[in-house]
């Protein structure tokens, strides 16, 4: 997932992926995006919002 991250970030809009790689469970990002459960999935969501763009405010 680490990788993911980095290099979909021009697809998925993040401003700061390693921001999101850095604040992310080190557990969560050894696993493989096909292997992420509904709620990994959903928790890396949540911190990719929080911390993906530091100018953006969360709603």
């Amino acid at each position: 997932m680490r990788n993911a991250v980095r290099n979909t970030a021009h697809i998925s809009g993040l401003g700061d992926p390693d921001a999101v790689v850095a604040a992310a469970d080190e557990e969560l990002l050894g696993k493989r995006a096909g292997n992420l459960s509904p709620a990994a999935f959903a928790r890396l969501a949540t911190v990719a919002w929080e911390r993906g763009d530091p100018e953006r405010e969360p709603e």
